[in-house]
């Protein structure tokens, strides 16, 4: 952009200032030709020229501005068999051994040259403590763990039995490195299960991932706060959405800092009574196969009472009447009997 403007600037004054330099060096130097004549065209050819010379061509001979370089080192950053290649290349070199967790470079070993290789001591290398300037703040006492957590698994997924550190070797037994196995995530008599084991028939203790059976994460229950909800003890929700054709009341237990369900509102009207509780009905088990997707245990905490018990029907007079009159028959016909 900017060298197009500078373009167009000089094409500009190129075009206006020449006619007007060999306008007014006619009139200065009172020669004897005018702006009409072969000469006065020569004389714009010559300033023309003249002014290419001084300013256009000498920015074009200009050298190109060098772009810095992003990194001192381009074999930097590298995956775990470019590190170790690097290194069996360069035996007599120190690399740094931090392996960066997340990001664009997650999982790359930083593979910088050390300069000040003497501060290092044998353990420092044996530990994959060994830092260059650009990754020496992550030499903490958890960064470090972190890291030697990666150079195990690194070793247990490759079957490597050397690292790329000259005169160093990786543990052989659990007993050189504290945790091994629950940094590797293997159980104690569970084989590595890398494909050499696999295609070799070994048993390795583990079930194939088609065997094992996949976790679900719980979901997620969207809730709103009911109107007279916050209590000392707790607060009460209602789910924002119905379930097998009710909302839901859930409460937050502050003390435990949890969440339950409490049942579900009978009545839609109940939300922001004040008595709301008593409009909770108990789950049934289809509410609860419904709710199991969801990581909230259920505490019945509502308060609706027990509908009356039903009255009786009383009969209606004409009822009665008829019973009146199946008593007289019932009479009559006792009367007519002979007793004896």
């Amino acid at each position: 952009m900017t060298s197009k403007i500078n373009k167009v600037i000089g094409d500009f004054l190129k075009k206006e200032f020449i006619p007007f330099f060999g306008t007014e060096a006619i009139k200065f130097l009172s020669l004897d030709f005018d702006t009409e004549s072969e000469t006065y065209n020569k004389l714009l050819e010559h300033l023309s020229q003249k002014y290419d010379e001084t300013y256009v061509n000498i920015a074009k001979k200009r050298s190109p501005r060098k772009t810095p370089k992003k990194d001192e080192e381009a074999d930097v950053d590298l995956t775990y068999e470019e590190y170790a290649e690097k290194q069996e290349k360069n035996p007599d070199d120190l690399l740094c051994s931090w392996i960066f967790g997340r990001g664009d470079k997650a999982n790359k070993h930083c593979a910088r040259v050390i300069i000040n290789k003497d501060i290092w001591s044998e353990k420092h290398i044996t530990d994959y403590e060994v830092r260059c300037d650009k990754c020496k703040r992550n030499n903490s006492e958890k960064a470090n763990a972190t890291n030697k957590g990666r150079y195990l698994k690194i070793k247990i997924g490759n079957q490597v039995k050397g690292t790329p550190t000259p005169g160093v070797s990786l543990p052989e037994s659990e007993n050189d490195v504290p945790s091994m196995h629950s940094i590797t995530g293997l159980k104690e008599g569970v084989v590595s299960p890398t494909p050499e084991n696999f295609l070799a028939g070994q048993d390795t203790g583990n079930v194939t991932p088609t065997k094992a059976k996949k976790r679900k994460s719980p979901e997620k229950l969207k809730i709103k706060k009911t109107k007279h909800g916050a209590k000392d003890g707790y607060t009460d929700y209602r789910s924002s959405q119905k379930i097998n054709g009710y909302y839901i009341l859930v409460r937050k237990n502050h003390e435990e800092d949890e969440f339950t369900f409490g049942g579900k509102f009978e009545n839609e009207d109940d939300f922001d009574d004040t008595l709301y509780i008593q409009g909770v009905i108990k789950l049934d088990e289809d509410d609860l196969s419904e709710l199991e997707k969801y990581s909230y245990k259920y505490k019945y905490c509502g308060a609706s009472k027990k509908k009356s018990p039903e009255i009786p029907e009383i009969p209606d007079l004409d009822d009665e009447e008829e019973n009146v009159d199946e008593d007289e028959n019932v009479d009559d016909l006792l009367a007519g009997l002979d007793v004896n």
